[in-house]
């Protein structure tokens, strides 16, 4: 599925969201806004952490260990709704997989050198990169995504 697809809205990803939770994703708001506030709320104990463990373990070693964390709490909930994780495009998720795994080096090795509040400011334009660059595969962009952005 291409981004183009998932930004028209013609309901593919979601769909593929709603499968993944068993369904129960659109019937439990509240649930999906914890679940996101749970998470950034662990990735800002995350950023704390990492100017105080640099000394000690390698940024690499890191990245290595959250990824394996990551990874066994998406396994462990996969077999709890019931899914299955299958690979429908393989060099899309492998692409995909190296950009972020890139980003996150990146990321994590700035919180080593820089102070927190100007790396979350730089992981705050997200949005905006993300709006440029539909733009530059030519997705209209509307009303809602620059709205979401400004907020």
């Amino acid at each position: 599925m291409s981004g183009a697809q998932y930004c028209r809205g013609d309901g593919g990803m979601e769909r593929d969201f709603m499968d993944l939770a068993g369904g129960r994703a659109a019937a439990a708001p509240a649930m999906a806004a914890l679940a996101v506030v749970s998470g950034m709320a662990v990735f800002g104990l995350i950023d704390n952490l990492v100017p105080t463990i640099t000394d000690s373990i390698g940024l690499w070693q890191f990245h290595a260990l959250r990824s394996m964390v990551a990874m066994t709490l998406l396994g462990g909930f996969g077999l709890w709704a019931g899914s299955r994780f299958a690979v429908r495009d393989l060099g899309a998720v492998a692409l995909r997989s190296a950009l972020v795994g890139t980003a996150m080096v990146v990321y994590f090795g700035c919180l080593a050198f820089l102070p927190i509040a100007q790396v979350a400011a730089g992981l705050f334009m997200a949005p905006v990169f993300v709006i440029v660059i539909l733009r530059l595969l030519g997705v209209r962009i509307g009303l809602w995504r620059v709205g979401s952005v400004a907020l």
